[in-house]
């Protein structure tokens, strides 16, 4: 007969007050405990009904913590089986031997790609599709490097310089390579977490995952002008994505997200209000002549979303159906920034840059900027807008040759 119990071995405390959580398996009045890989406070674990609790101040949510205890009674069951099965065709001390395998025998929670497949369900299951769709991207750049039978606690800091040298060598960009990185970096930290050992503490330590500065592209006056006089209706998909540019741009560069988010209700008193999906903050946008007039010619006819991008009737997620609309926007604005003669590439990021430029040049505080734009503090706004335009430098520069 085999008893198979999971429980926290209270006689190993670690130095931050977890305990391991392990499978108590005694057969034949014998006894012998299976690490499972996870440390968790004495609060975290209900003894009486043997599960995971995510309580105030823990490193995980309440769905990740069901996510833990559905796969925690997978691997019991399937420890139970199969020693039930071992009892056929061996003695007891064999059956007891077997014991020693480590818990990664039963599942391969710390090989890489499969670790990586569990974090991006369980951000999907989390509602969470930004970070599932980021894993996702650096799960297959990880795929073209190396096979599903790496383990995690091979990776160390000449594993990760290898893999850095190989984007290299594929022509993947500097703030690309740098976002698989940071990315990686965050699911190797998780893996730590849930008590993968043997492993390079920080095999990160040489590497910079923060974005590179890059040219901010920003738009004249006189260009934006040129963009909002071009003909297009002989072309309404364009003439849509161009409208829904200038909507960014006169609604304070509200990013394209927050505008394929937008509800009807968030319209009150001629004023839009709205939470930024990336910060959650609260932004207010007065109603100003020229969003009245899309909002009047695209306002979606039925549902709760002020424009026609996200369709809760269908089974595509809201996520997916917002991406593949920036998608067909972007490729849109592509096409209208030739037609306009913009010489950068046209997207729909650029209508954020370009109120924000626009605004400071028109004199107006670098707190209201910062106000319009949603940013968390004024030094974010401040890096934001630090780069001088070209010909601010020029006339500076001329200026001091001047001198001598």
């Amino acid at each position: 007969m085999i008893s198979v119990k999971l429980k926290l071995n209270m006689y190993r405390c670690y130095k931050n007050g977890t305990y391991p959580l392990v499978f108590q398996i005694i057969q034949n009045r014998r006894k012998k405990l299976i690490y499972t890989g996870y440390r968790l406070f004495p609060k975290e674990f209900d003894n009486v009904n043997g599960v995971v609790c995510a309580v105030e101040g823990s490193s995980f949510s309440i769905c990740e913590a069901n996510t833990m205890n559905s796969r925690l009674k997978e691997e019991r069951i399937r420890i139970y089986k199969e020693f039930e099965d071992r009892m056929v065709h061996s003695s007891c001390k064999e059956n007891y031997g077997s014991l020693s395998f480590p818990l990664d025998r039963y599942c391969s929670r710390f090989k890489l790609l499969p670790y990586f497949d569990k974090q991006i369900r369980d951000k999907e299951y989390a509602g969470k599709d930004g970070t599932a769709s980021a894993y996702k991207s650096t799960r297959n750049s990880l795929a073209r490097f190396c096979d599903e039978k790496v383990d995690m606690c091979e990776i160390d800091r000449e594993w990760i310089h290898c893999y850095e040298r190989f984007l290299v060598d594929k022509k993947v960009c500097v703030n690309t390579i740098r976002y698989y990185m940071r990315n990686f970096k965050s699911v190797y930290n998780r893996a730590l977490r849930e008590g993968l050992s043997g492993a390079c503490n920080d095999p990160f330590g040489a590497v910079r995952t923060s974005p590179s500065c890059t040219v901010k592209r920003a738009l004249t006056r006189e260009q934006m002008r040129a963009i909002s006089k071009l003909d297009l209706s002989s072309y309404p998909d364009l003439e849509r994505s161009r409208d829904l540019y200038l909507f960014s741009f006169y609604a304070q560069g509200i990013a394209f997200v927050d505008i394929a988010f937008l509800l009807k209700k968030n319209i009150i008193s001629e004023v839009i209000y709205y939470e930024r999906q990336k910060t959650n903050r609260l932004i207010r946008i007065p109603m100003v002549e020229e969003l009245q007039g899309i909002i009047k010619r695209y306002e979606a006819p039925t549902g709760e979303y002020l424009f026609s991008i996200i369709d809760n009737s269908l089974e595509q997620s809201a996520y997916l159906q917002y991406r593949k609309e920036l998608r067909k926007i972007n490729n849109h604005l592509r096409k209208i920034g030739i037609m306009a003669g913009i010489p950068v590439p046209l997207t729909t990021y650029t209508a954020r840059h370009t109120w924000a430029t626009l605004a400071r040049d028109s004199g107006a505080s670098l707190s209201a900027i910062s106000v319009g734009l949603g940013h968390s503090s004024e030094t974010v706004t401040a890096i934001y807008l630090k780069e001088l335009d070209i010909d601010v430098l020029r006339k500076v520069n001329q200026k001091v040759a001047g001198l001598i």
